[in-house]
């Protein structure tokens, strides 16, 4: 029993479960803000931080936590508006 106990820790250790969606929505408002301002990085996260943060919730609930770290891995390394446009696609 404790075998499997360790085995399953050490799984999700290593698995994690990604960005928070805090995390998500602050490195694109980032992101937009410095090559558009913030009139352009509020329209990019959907009007306000608060509805960026309840919509990206939803989203990892919807898709899983697996799925959630995966699409958003590619954000959260972008440097520049346009890296993150390229991780949509």
């Amino acid at each position: 029993m404790k075998i499997r106990i360790a085995i399953v820790g050490s799984f999700m250790l290593l698995a994690g479960c990604g960005p928070s969606p805090d995390d998500v929505c602050s490195h694109t408002f980032d992101l937009v803000k410095a090559e558009a301002g913030e009139a352009a990085a509020n329209k990019a996260i959907g009007g306000d931080m608060a509805s960026c943060v309840k919509s990206e919730t939803q989203r990892k609930e919807l898709r899983g936590m697996f799925k959630y770290k995966e699409n958003n891995a590619c954000l959260m390394a972008a440097k520049s508006w346009k890296d993150a446009q390229a991780c949509n696609k």
